[in-house]
């Protein structure tokens, strides 16, 4: 039902190829979730096809959690969307 694609920094492209991004993002039933860097869309080398895909996304859909190795991850409080720190 759900597809979560994590797209690494170490191999930005082969995960952006666009024949295996279509595959990754396509085979959801219901949600498809990209996990990925905030500046991807500013990847040179990318596909137009899949820079057009994450850049409606990122208009349309997406949110940003910010993640510090000192303080920890956080998460997106499900009642007002304020990030909370994991304990």
């Amino acid at each position: 039902d759900v597809t979560i694609y994590v797209v690494p920094n170490a191999s930005l492209n082969r995960s952006l190829e666009p024949r295996l991004f279509n595959v990754a993002t396509s085979r959801a039933i219901r949600h498809t979730i990209i996990i990925a860097e905030k500046e991807i869309v500013q990847y040179p080398l990318m596909d137009s096809k899949v820079k057009q895909y994450l850049k409606k996304l990122e208009q349309e859909q997406s949110c940003y959690i910010p993640f510090n190795c000192q303080t920890g991850p956080k998460l997106l409080n499900s009642t007002n969307n304020n990030l909370i720190e994991l304990q």
